[in-house]
């Protein structure tokens, strides 16, 4: 399926972190899969990192170690799921992803034995409402 895209050049491969724009770094995070991958946008010190499958349900907050049977490397995908999740709720810094409940941002804060989830604040005001 992107053997097009790779024949043409359209498609740069990366291991380890790699600044794939700037402001945007791409980091391998393998367990879920061998290819996953976190997309962290950073402008003035802020970050907001981008999941994808890395986490399927809020209960793993709770308890990091929980795995899922996608996960194709069950043993590291715990092991790198407690990890970013240390640094995420150190640094205070954004998660994005698509299993998250509405509106799927927000930010991690450590509890007892694991993180509680803090969507970011949503309002469906027009901005113009908004003081």
């Amino acid at each position: 399926m992107l053997r097009p895209y790779v024949n043409a050049g359209k498609i740069k491969l990366f291991s380890g972190a790699s600044e794939v724009v700037p402001g945007i770094t791409a980091t391998v995070y393998r367990g879920h899969t061998p290819g996953s991958a976190v997309f962290t946008l950073e402008r003035e010190n802020k970050k907001i990192r981008f999941v994808g499958d890395m986490i399927h349900s809020t209960i793993q907050f709770d308890d990091p170690a929980l795995t899922i049977g996608f996960d194709t490397d069950s043993s590291r995908a715990r092991t790198v799921r407690k990890l970013f999740f240390a640094k995420t709720a150190s640094e205070r810094s954004l998660m994005a992803g698509p299993h998250l409940p509405f509106p799927g941002i927000g930010h991690l804060r450590k509890s007892d034995g694991g993180y509680v989830w803090v969507p970011v604040h949503y309002d469906d005001r027009p901005l113009a409402l908004l003081p």
